[in-house]
């Protein structure tokens, strides 16, 4: 046997320095410095263009201009020989002048100057070629003042002018005409048409937005064409710039940038005509010049952008060569260190490894292998000599047969590696579980095998646990195959995920053959529980002590999702690290839900509790307070937070404090026996003076379930209202009682003398008459009392609603109204109101108000009824009458009293009624949507005043 030799180290070879950057770093400076020049003469380039573009347009307009002012000299000039030719002739012939003879002689250009006339001294149009119908009088034209005011003998040119009857723009030009003593004798006029220079001006071949303009020193536009549009007469708006070149008095310039014609701005050239007070201006937009300068521009931006992006290409690809070659340098310089650490690891997993390795010249009869071979079965190297014969006997027989198959299948090249593992004899007898790989390294000509190398492994302690593992797992499946519960692994570095049969089950879902991720259950995972369950995760992960436990909702295989409880912890390698996380799952949606009922019937009891008026009181076992709902506090103005943990002695004593001394509240213990002797549905009164005056009604419960943790519960409730209520009923019984007792007396005392003496006709007329009067007070109170209960009763169901005319109304009561003696009719003071309203219970108002008017003021004093406005309640705007009167008047106090029930002011019985009539008056009103205001003064009269909502806003009760 021969052993190994060892294998020297080989010196790494050394990595190859970067150097790229220097010619990379070239490369771009370069082509940056091109760029850079390559756009200076791009921009270069562009000024040119728009140098030359300008000069090409300045020229343009220039020449243009020079054409509009031939044109205008040529026109002017005709016209001008005109006027004197006609100005001769006038002075020549007077009156007798013939222009029509003139011009249909031709001696006047009709086409030109298609209307020629003459004006008096006065202003009147006497001659013309065209016929004149009326008289026309042209005193107030400027073309005429204009020579009448000034002896100049120059020729004038209008402002354009819009034909009266024509209804076309013409341009008047005027000579003045004298007597031969020099006096002012008329004007001789020529009419140019407006649109014979816009004609011309359009046949021009202009761009867009370029304008021809004939303009007079007075600023006015004479013609302005741009677009094939043209005005005529407008006042020019002149920028400072061409105003200043006009105002030095220069005859032409050219390519003003102006913008002051229609706020385009332009460039403009213009030329003055000579012996005319007139402007010729030619112009070209700014963006019409540019947008002929983009074309060019354009092509040498493309030019540029193209040049550029080939240098960029050119330099990326000589970059990209440059860095290419450099990793093919690395590239070449770590596989030759991969190269030579290789070699070296190979050395020493020969020398000590703990794997054999072994070399089988078949040919040479010769095995070589390294020191690790024989110690793998326990001997030294000089103890073993390996062959043939002592590695059969060394083989366990029941592993001979199966490997030599192999070897044969092997060396035939059947298997071109083999892999097996078998038993061999170690030096103490024992058999060691050995895993041998081959491979054949060497075949002669005829394809036998010649040479065989590989190595060999020692997998008994492998073998071992495998079989324990095996045995594990499986105690673990009978484990799990027992449990109700669900079992989950998540691999951490895989992300694979294991999934128990029974968790699959209670997912209804059916096994697969292929593993789950944690990825495509957390699709199945309700997205309210995915930042839960990813939280607790990290919180897991990042605490390697903890443990997972978190209810979330998992949807099953029909679509609907199941609370799941889920347990689990970490298991960490040797450095800390979590590898994989372990755990179970268990359906508790059925807790879950339960849960939930309970939950929103507590709610539902704490929602109760809260909104109730009656005040409730928990006592625990121990006697203490352990709830208060808000009601509490309303009642009694203590705090929740002060009496929930107190004794109820002490609550009891803190809350009689409040009371009034006259009653107390008896102890709980007291109603807890009373409560056993059968009194337990009996409540009882107290009467609170603080925060605010109260009458409580409380009770106790006794509750026989103590698993509630509840004993007792006192409950306390406000009625103090329905006490208010059944006193005011009480007084009110007693005083209707009193008021029907009084006429009751007199008529069964004037009953019993008509029944029991004998009464002369007079006498038993007059106890009849009392009985008949005392009986009408009777139906008056009865039926006021009745119509009181009906407006309660019904709250306006029975009111008809309608637009209502007061001064209607009140005339119409007014009319009717039974006088009392010696009294007048009240005045009215009042507009058309309209309010909303009932008719039939506005008028009862009105009258029972106007009554009481009578009833308490004396002969002699006077009763008005005014308008009156005001604000309701909820600020809406009211309306309605004022009764006014000088009566009796009433106290402060009695003002305060006015609408109860049977209250009169009257304490003497004098003055007749029930006390129920203002009652009425306010119950009507307020049904209404109204209000009834009553002002008043001992001795100094009443002023009640019925408001009503106006027609605008109708408010129904």
């Amino acid at each position: 046997m021969n052993s190994a030799e060892s294998v020297a180290p080989v010196a790494p070879v050394a990595p190859v320095a970067s150097t790229a950057w220097r010619p990379v770093v070239l490369i771009w400076s370069i082509t940056l410095l091109l760029l850079t020049l390559l756009y200076q003469y791009r921009d270069s380039q562009v000024e040119n263009l728009r140098h030359n573009e300008i000069k090409r347009a300045s020229d343009q307009i220039f020449n243009l201009t020079r054409v509009m002012q031939e044109h205008a000299l040529r026109t002017f000039r005709a016209a001008d020989q005109t006027l004197r030719f006609m100005v001769d002739q006038y002075q020549l012939k007077g009156s007798r002048l013939n222009l029509k003879h003139l011009t249909d002689a031709g001696v006047i250009d009709a086409s030109l100057f298609p209307q020629v006339g003459i004006i008096d001294a006065e202003g009147i149009y006497q001659l013309s070629n065209l016929p004149i119908t009326r008289k026309i009088d042209l005193s107030d034209r400027k073309h005429f003042t204009v020579h009448r005011d000034d002896e100049a003998m120059g020729l004038y040119i209008s402002a354009p002018v819009l034909g009266r009857a024509s209804k076309e723009w013409s341009i008047q030009l005027t000579r003045r005409i004298n007597h031969p003593d020099g006096r002012f004798a008329g004007v001789g006029v020529v009419s140019l048409r407006a649109s014979y220079f816009s004609n011309f001006y359009s046949e021009f071949q202009f761009p867009k937005d370029a304008v021809a303009v004939l303009v007079g020193r007075d600023m006015v536009f004479r013609v302005r064409t741009s677009n094939g549009n043209s005005t005529y007469g407008e006042q020019a708006a002149l920028d400072s710039a061409l105003f200043t070149e006009l105002a030095k008095g220069r005859r032409h310039a050219s390519f003003i940038p102006v913008q002051g014609i229609d706020g385009i701005r332009r460039y403009i050239s213009y030329q003055r005509t000579e012996a005319f007070p007139m402007v010729v201006m030619a112009g070209l937009s700014q963006r019409s010049i540019e947008e002929s300068l983009n074309a060019s521009r354009a092509i040498l931006d493309k030019q540029a952008i193209g040049l550029g992006l080939l240098l960029l290409l050119l330099a990326s690809v000589l970059t990209y060569y440059i860095c290419h070659l450099e990793n093919l340098l690395r590239q070449r310089s770590r596989l030759l260190n991969k190269l030579q650490a290789g070699e070296e690891r190979l050395a020493m997993a020969i020398r000590g490894g703990s794997m054999g390795v072994w070399d089988w010249h078949l040919s040479q009869q010769t095995f070589d292998c390294n020191a690790q071979l024989p110690a793998l079965l326990g001997y030294q190297p000089e103890e073993l000599i390996f062959s043939q014969n002592v590695l059969m006997e060394m083989l366990h027989p029941d592993d001979a047969q199966q490997l030599l198959q192999r070897l044969h299948l092997h060396l035939k090249g059947h298997l071109p590696n083999l892999e097996e593992i078998a038993r061999f004899r170690n030096m103490q007898g024992g058999w060691e579980w050995l895993k041998i790989n081959s491979q054949v390294t060497a075949r002669n000509t005829a394809n036998r095998a010649e040479r065989l190398s590989g190595t060999v492994q020692n997998v008994t302690a492998r073998l071992q646990a495998l079989r324990a593992l095996q045995a594990s797992e499986s105690r673990w499946n009978r484990a799990i195959s027992g449990s109700n519960e669900g079992i989950w692994d998540l691999d951490l570095e895989s992300d694979a995920l294991y999934v128990s049969a029974r968790l699959l089950s209670l997912l209804n879902l059916k096994p697969k053959k292929s593993h789950y991720t944690l990825r495509r259950w957390r699709a199945w995972i309700h997205p309210e529980s995915v930042g839960p369950l990813t939280n607790s995760l990290q919180e897991l992960l990042s605490d390697s002590t903890g443990h997972l436990q978190l209810e979330c909702q998992i949807r099953d295989q029909t679509g609907e999702y199941k609370w799941m409880l889920l347990r689990g912890c970490t298991e960490h390698d040797a450095t800390g690290k979590p590898t994989r996380i372990s755990g179970s799952a268990n359906d508790v949606t059925n807790a879950h839900l339960a849960q939930r009922l309970l939950h929103e019937r507590t709610a539902q009891l704490d929602s109760i509790l809260e909104v109730s008026t009656t005040a409730f009181v928990t006592f625990g076992n121990d006697c203490c307070v352990s709830y208060v709902n808000p009601a509490f506090h309303q009642i009694t103005g203590l705090q929740a937070s002060s009496v929930v943990g107190m004794h109820e002695d002490q609550l009891l004593e803190r809350m009689n404090l409040c009371v009034k001394n006259s009653s107390m509240l008896l102890s709980l213990e007291l109603l807890r026996k009373r409560a056993l002797q059968g009194l337990e549905e009996k409540k009882y009164l107290v009467e609170l003076h603080t925060p605010t005056h109260k009458v409580i009604e409380y009770k106790l419960y006794s509750l026989h379930n103590k698993a509630t943790g509840v004993s007792h519960v006192l409950s306390l409730s406000d009625i103090t209202q329905e006490s208010m209520l059944e006193q005011m009923k009480s007084e009110f019984l007693s005083t209707a009682a009193h008021e029907m007792r009084t006429p009751m007396a007199n008529i069964m005392g004037y009953s019993e003398i008509l029944l029991q003496m004998e009464l002369d006709p007079q006498q038993k007329r007059e106890f009849l008459e009392v009985i008949h009067t005392q009986s009408e007070r009777m139906r008056d109170i009865l039926d006021e009392l009745l119509d009181l209960s009906r407006i309660e009763a019904r709250r306006g169901l029975d009111f008809v609603f309608e637009e209502i005319h007061l001064k209607e109304l009140v005339e119409d009561i007014v009319n009717s109204f039974s006088l009392p003696m010696d009294r007048t009719l009240p005045s009215v003071e009042l507009p058309d109101i309209c309010v909303y309203g009932d008719l039939k219970k506005t008028r009862q108002s009105i009258l029972n108000t106007l009554s009481n008017a009578y009833k308490y003021s004396t002969v002699g004093t006077a009763v008005r009824i005014v308008a009156a406005d005001g604000m309701g309640e909820n600020k809406q705007s009211l309306t309605g009458i004022c009764i006014v009167d000088q009566g009796i008047g009433m106290s402060a106090d009695e003002l305060k009293r006015v609408f109860e029930r049977f209250y009169r002011a009257d304490t003497s019985g004098r003055i007749p009624g029930t006390g129920l009539g203002m009652s009425i008056v306010k119950e009507i009103m307020e049904i209404q949507g109204g209000t009834v205001v009553i002002e008043s003064q001992k001795d100094q009269g009443s002023k009640v005043s019925l408001l009503f909502p106006s027609l605008q806003t109708p408010t129904q009760s």
